[in-house]
């Protein structure tokens, strides 16, 4: 989007779909008037001079058939191909034209023809009106167009992984326009805010230095490999290419998992052991008997009748049994535990029962 202020106090703006022009193609581009003051201002008309020549390029700009589509009310005049002329309503005084406190108006220009990659110029003029601060020597006010190469310009990052541990590294991957002119930076923010280290940039130069292969669709092929340790999550990754005075942003999030718990000082007196990083998920109404010392843990849905899991233990010449409803229990077993375990009346996605070794650290 361009946009200028005329002295006499109005606001003007240039949009266009698509959000960004390309070479040699067409586009619809919206111009509108707005009064942002307190007060009425007189616009007694408008003259539109479409661009000639896109800066550094030596072929003509030339529109060719187009529509403007003016306010109601409103009428134009093609002087020329490049040259219209805005004429608003008359009024029943003869006075000018006034557009009033947050009034607004829109010109629609469709099927506008663009050309060579460049920026070029739109300038407007407001028609005179003696006595109108701003009016008397009017200059015209200029609103710039961008139009980029032709073709695809980057085809969206991708990532190595869907999901990365906290502390990893990540691989991003991308395709690139190696057309003249244009720039690539590559921002991520692994770490949290206030760590030092938050913020990464990647500058089109290493981008080149760590691969752009060509390929044979015209793209360059670019990966490259994170430095600092994803820690926060998520990690967007912000791929920008910039040419001219306009950019396109694309953008892949990396989700990072939780990190591990982090413990001060911890003294212990007497045995300790951690949990297993290797939990196993035992099969449905069946027995078991644990290897070494750990816990057996049995879970049920909620909601389910009768929800009852019976658990027989007889590692100790004993047996004891269990009756859980809506909930989990955890039973520590010694070496050589056998154990047996039924569920009455539920079924197998229902309830699970999962042993949990001792001798390692869990990995929650």
């Amino acid at each position: 989007m361009s946009h200028v202020t005329s002295p006499t106090g109005l606001r003007y703006h240039l949009t266009h779909t698509p959000p960004h022009l390309t070479a040699h193609s067409h586009a619809t581009l919206t111009l509108t008037v707005h009064n942002p003051t307190p007060h009425s201002i007189p616009l007694p008309g408008l003259t539109l001079a479409l661009p000639d020549t896109p800066t550094g390029t030596a072929t003509p700009h030339t529109p060719g058939p187009l529509t403007l589509q003016p306010p109601q009310g409103w009428t134009t005049h093609a002087d020329s191909p490049t040259h219209h002329t805005l004429t608003p309503p008359a009024t029943r005084d003869s006075q000018p034209h006034e557009l009033p406190p947050a009034g607004h108006l829109t010109f629609t220009l469709t099927n506008y023809p663009t050309s060579e990659p460049g920026t070029s110029t739109l300038h407007l003029t407001e028609t005179p009106h003696p006595g109108q601060k701003g009016t008397d020597n009017a200059e015209p006010l200029p609103l710039t167009l961008t139009t980029w190469p032709s073709g695809t310009i980057v085809n969206p990052p991708t990532l190595n992984k869907n999901r990365y541990n906290n502390g990893d590294t990540a691989t991003i991957e991308w395709e690139y326009s190696p057309a003249d002119g244009i720039d690539y930076t590559l921002t991520y923010y692994p770490q949290p805010a206030g760590s030092g280290n938050e913020k990464n940039t990647v500058t089109y130069a290493q981008i080149q230095d760590h691969s752009g292969t060509a390929m044979s669709n015209g793209l360059r092929h670019a990966v490259y490999n994170t430095t600092v340790p994803l820690t926060t999550d998520p990690v967007p990754f912000i791929l920008t290419a910039t040419y001219q005075n306009d950019t396109r942003t694309y953008t892949t999030i990396a989700s990072v998992g939780e990190p591990d718990a982090q413990f001060g000082k911890l003294q212990v007196t007497g045995h300790t052991t951690l949990l297993s990083t290797t939990p196993q998920t035992l099969t449905a109404n069946g027995s078991f008997t644990s290897p070494t010392e750990g816990f057996l843990v049995c879970w049920t849905a909620p909601g389910t009748a009768p929800n009852k899991l019976t658990v027989n233990t007889n590692g100790e010449s004993r047996t004891l049994s269990y009756s859980i409803c809506s909930g989990s229990l955890t039973l520590p077993l010694a070496a050589q535990s056998a154990v047996s375990y039924t569920a009455d009346g539920v079924s197998g996605d229902q309830y699970s029962v999962t042993w949990i070794p001792l001798g390692h650290a869990i990995n929650q």
